[in-house]
């Protein structure tokens, strides 16, 4: 073999790179020679769906009546070959119905009388285990390791009787993995859970998909988390005033370390946190806005107040809001009559729905913007001119998503959209580091005037993926030519699903 193949850091290459390709791969590498087994066969068992592989490695495990269970006593030999194989898990996920019967697990529970605190665990160097809180004792038992680093846990939101076995497993948590780092949490969380939650003060990052269970001092009480640098919350629910008067019954920093947050919440609430969160810290925002929105007016406050607080530091900008758009027209006797008044009424919804240009100027004091993503149900209203001025401000945008037509009704009755091919050129001429582009725009490439156009702009070689969202169909040769021309580095390209082919 050649020798370059053995060098360590080349070979993890190859099998990183082998293992996108599923396990088939892997298994022919682990075959193929004495050098390479162990590498393989580690990349091979790194990451599991569930313990059933780890299951079958032992003679005396069968499946009967769709539970795992012990048919005979393993042998020793069944007991080395499993703790030689779970040696190599590292992250496991759980959220396949699998039942194993309790027997089971005494044979692979290790010696406790051990000096290596790791080798106590089923899974010694297990770093992530994904879980849901009905999982039975045995899979408790293979989530658990003192190297956890990542825990995500599903308790549901349907009422149920064992409420604690969500709590009891986070409780071993804690207990055991004294270096976790990282905890996700989604369903109802019973009052005894999030007392736990808060006495977690060592988390680094913590995603909370509780619905209406989150009260307002487990919320609170992560906020003084010092090590706290990614928080995922959903807390539409809470009261603005209920959190801002708690806030005088606490003392220390706010959220000190904060750097990436995700919050879904009506905008008074993300006022809020906006307001609490330290100057110049947050590098990554992610706004999931609740409840109806009135893009000129209540954007307003809270874009300022983002410029306030991250207007030297903010990276990544994701704003998301959703709405039901609902037609206002009245039934009318003259058939023409009723359709001009539908489409009036369509062009009237959609024009309110739309976030308009002028909102976003109080945006523009971002120096650092990287990344931005408007996911509407209807795009904004951004011209070409506007594009222009929108790169100007960040002209280091490596990924812009302006949102895609809806093919709801509304947008499809809208003819004259106001981003056109231009924006292409703009966005080649501009952006000279942009990787992925999404733009809602009629874009047919119709005539040699718009062809000449494209031909005399110099190529932007960054941009990889690009997804167009517009209201006709274009000339599909013709496109394929201007975008080739734009951006020959260009892989990807995609469009409304009417429109793809």
């Amino acid at each position: 073999m050649q020798p370059a193949l053995l060098i360590d850091e080349l070979l993890r290459e190859i099998l990183s790179f082998s293992s996108e390709d599923g396990f088939g791969t892997l298994s022919t590498f682990a075959r193929c020679c004495r050098a390479w087994k162990d590498p393989a066969l580690d990349y091979l068992w790194m990451r599991l769906s569930s313990p059933a592989p780890l299951l079958q490695l032992i003679s005396g495990v069968d499946m009967v009546d769709g539970q795992y269970v012990l048919t005979c006593a393993p042998t020793l030999h069944d007991i080395t070959c499993f703790r030689s194989y779970a040696r190599r898990v590292k992250h496991i996920t759980h959220y396949r119905n699998i039942r194993i019967h309790p027997d089971i697990i005494p044979y692979l529970v290790p010696n406790i009388g051990t000096t290596i605190p790791q080798n106590n665990n089923i899974l010694p160097f297990l770093r992530t285990a994904r879980i849901p809180s009905t999982s039975d004792p045995f899979q408790q038992a293979l989530s658990l390791s003192s190297l956890l680093h990542y825990v995500e846990v599903d308790l549901g939101f349907k009422p149920r009787n064992n409420t604690d076995c969500g709590y009891r497993f986070l409780e071993q948590v804690v207990h055991v993995a004294s270096d976790l780092k990282r905890l996700g949490i989604r369903g109802s969380a019973s009052e005894s859970i999030q007392k736990l939650i808060s006495s977690m003060q060592t988390l680094h990052t913590l995603s909370l998909h509780t619905g209406a269970s989150l009260t307002h001092k487990t919320l609170l009480a992560v906020a003084y988390f010092p090590f706290l640098s990614e928080l995922d919350v959903h807390a539409g629910h809470l009261d603005v005033d209920t959190l801002a008067g708690s806030l005088h019954d606490h003392q220390g920093l706010i959220f000190p370390s904060l750097r990436k947050l995700r919050i879904r919440a009506v905008i008074t609430i993300i006022e809020f946190f906006m307001g609490i969160i330290p100057i110049n810290s947050l590098q990554s925002l992610h706004i999931e806005a609740e409840g109806p929105v009135d893009p000129l007016i209540t954007w307003t406050p809270l874009f300022k107040l983002i410029c306030i607080k991250a207007a030297n530091t903010l990276q990544n900008l994701t704003l998301e809001h959703h709405i039901e758009l609902h037609d206002s027209s009245t039934d009318n006797s003259n058939g023409g009559n009723h359709t001009a008044t539908l489409h009036e009424n369509i062009i009237m919804n959609t024009s309110e729905a739309q976030i308009s240009f002028a909102a976003l100027k109080d945006l523009h004091a971002i120096g650092g913007l990287r990344q931005l993503i408007l996911n509407m149900t209807l795009p904004p209203s951004i011209c070409d001119q506007d594009l222009e001025t929108l790169a100007g401000w960040w002209p280091a945008l490596e990924h812009l998503d302006l949102g895609t037509a809806s093919t709801t009704g509304c947008m499809s009755r809208i003819s004259n959209y106001p981003m056109t091919l231009q924006s292409l050129i703009v966005c080649a001429q501009k952006l000279p580091k942009l990787a992925s582009l999404i733009l809602p725009a009629n874009v047919n490439v119709a005539s040699a005037d718009a062809l000449a156009a494209l031909n005399s702009v110099p190529s932007q070689k960054s941009l990889t993926r690009i997804t167009l969202g517009h209201f006709f169909a274009p000339d599909s040769i013709q496109l394929a030519q201007g975008l080739h021309r734009l951006f020959p580095s260009l892989i990807y390209v995609d469009g409304l699903y009417e429109h793809e082919e």
